[in-house]
């Protein structure tokens, strides 16, 4: 196990802890700069954090060789030994989904949060470009350049269910899921390479509680680019890919490399109907019910975003270029906690 090396980080009106391990389009005038002064610093040696979640003010991030465990307000912590690419969460259940390259494990965290309860463990060579979501009873891993696997579980089984949707798995790639719970069952919004790493959209897919597919609408079309970015993610395993979505308030907010900000889609017709700007290529985005925040593969700034007016504002983490390579990010109504693949998990209050 790495060394650690421990900092804390007091900032003037938020902290920062470090652990290494309808709208219209935004311009860059409309940015305001929040800017964060830190005194001391914390960090873990050698960390490839690469997402991130939180349950009830712990933060567990998916760190490579590592499960690490954080609480967000007091020193507590754990790191479990286990390879992890990624992370998911069901909330209301008080699950944790823990995907690697060939494993998917599930956790209970009601009994002792920073000392998980391995529920069930299943073997599977995921493909590369993948990413996992959960919501009300269902489990998705994308997919990427193989099938989407779709899995039920409860408080004490996990199990596969299906393999493959048709629609999805017949184009280039699907390299990323997001799930929110709907009035039947659970909606999938998959990431989709329509065609030659360059050409892309959003395919919505409805579950019923069994996890039998429902609806699938036709595909949302994105702005299209080709990627390059080779910050943005470690091809070589599962885990975060700059397309990348968050449900709000019946809308869509994409964080899309390739529109160099977030699209926005409204559900009630499934078009594109906006796009703001950050000035930057994100690679994640998540919400706390409130704002948006966003973080890019090479940028060192968070975009946070209000969501009924568009107006961004830009943290700034100063002093240490605390933010390197981001591509993680989690947040509940008093902090942020952001998978940095060359920094680790890095813990900011907000203000």
């Amino acid at each position: 196990m790495e060394t650690l090396i421990k900092k804390i980080m007091l900032c003037i009106g938020i902290s920062v802890i470090c652990f290494s391990c309808d709208s219209s389009e935004s311009t860059e005038n409309d940015f305001e700069t929040i800017t964060i002064e830190a005194n001391e610093t914390v960090t873990f040696d050698n960390a490839d954090c690469q997402n991130v979640v939180i349950y009830n003010n712990i933060a567990y991030a998916a760190c490579g060789a590592e499960l690490l465990i954080k609480a967000l307000t007091t020193d507590q912590q754990n790191r479990l030994t286990i390879t992890s690419n990624d992370v998911a969460l069901d909330e209301d259940l008080g699950l944790l989904f823990v995907q690697s390259r060939n494993e998917l494990r599930m956790f209970d965290l009601n009994t002792n949060p920073f000392t998980p309860l391995l529920v069930s463990t299943l073997p599977f060579e995921f493909g590369a470009f993948v990413g996992t979501d959960a919501a009300n009873g269902i489990l998705v891993v994308s997919g990427g350049t193989r099938n989407t696997l779709i899995y039920s579980y409860t408080l004490t089984n996990l199990s596969l269910i299906q393999n493959g949707i048709e629609i999805v798995d017949q184009r280039t790639g699907a390299p990323d899921v997001h799930l929110s719970n709907s009035t039947n069952g659970t909606r999938a919004f998959y990431s989709q390479d329509l065609g030659g790493v360059r050409t892309w959209g959003i395919q919505i897919v409805d579950f019923n509680t069994d996890g039998s597919i429902r609806n699938i609408p036709s595909v949302i079309p994105i702005t299209n680019a080709p990627f390059s970015n080779s910050n943005s993610r470690n091809s070589a395993s599962p885990s975060n890919f700059p397309v990348e979505a968050e449900f709000l308030e019946n809308k869509l907010y994409v964080a899309h490399f390739a529109a160099n900000g977030i699209e926005v889609i409204d559900l009630n017709n499934n078009t594109l109907n906006a796009k703001i700007n950050v000035n930057f290529e994100p690679t994640n985005i998540t919400t706390n019910g409130t704002s948006l925040f966003v973080v890019g593969g090479s940028n060192t700034t968070v975009a946070m975003i209000n969501p009924v007016t568009s107006a961004v504002k830009q943290i700034t983490l100063s002093g240490e270029n605390i933010l390197e390579t981001p591509t993680g990010i989690a947040a509940n109504e008093n902090h942020l906690a952001i998978a940095d693949r060359s920094k680790g998990l890095i813990i900011v209050e907000l203000p």
